[in-house]
C-alpha cells in the first residue's frame, strides 16, 4: 500500500468501494497531530474511530475475500462542499481535543 502522507494537517476521508462493492467503507485519516497518519476503517459492524488499521490496510482488505474472488477496489476522496454543515456530538469533540461545539439549528 502507498504511504500517506496528507498535507496539511487535519483528517481526511475516504470512500472505499471493496471488491467491485463487496463492502462499503469509510476511511478516516488523522494526520492533525503531525506524526504517523492513523488510519480509522469504518463499516456496518465498526462505527466511529474504534478500529483504527493504521499499519494493517492491507490484510484488512485481503481479509474481504468474497466468494466470487477478488475485484478491482475503488477509493476515492470525500471532499465537502462550502454548503456542508455537520452537527457534532459530544463524544466526537471529546475525540477532537479542542474543537469547539455549537449545535446546528
Amino acid at each position: 500500500m502507498a504511504e500517506i502522507r496528507p498535507l496539511p494537517r487535519g483528517w481526511y476521508f475516504f470512500g472505499v468501494s471493496v471488491s467491485a462493492g463487496c463492502q462499503s467503507v469509510i476511511l478516516a485519516i488523522d494526520n492533525s497531530n503531525g506524526g504517523t497518519p492513523q488510519i480509522y476503517w469504518m463499516d456496518q459492524s465498526a462505527k466511529g474511530f474504534s478500529k483504527n488499521v493504521t499499519g494493517k490496510l492491507d490484510r484488512e482488505l485481503l481479509g474481504l475475500e468474497p466468494s466470487y474472488g477478488y475485484r478491482e477496489t475503488e477509493v476515492w476522496l470525500l471532499i465537502p462542499t462550502d454548503e456542508t454543515e455537520i452537527e457534532l456530538s459530544q463524544d466526537i469533540v471529546a475525540l477532537s481535543g479542542g474543537f469547539s461545539y455549537e449545535p446546528v439549528p
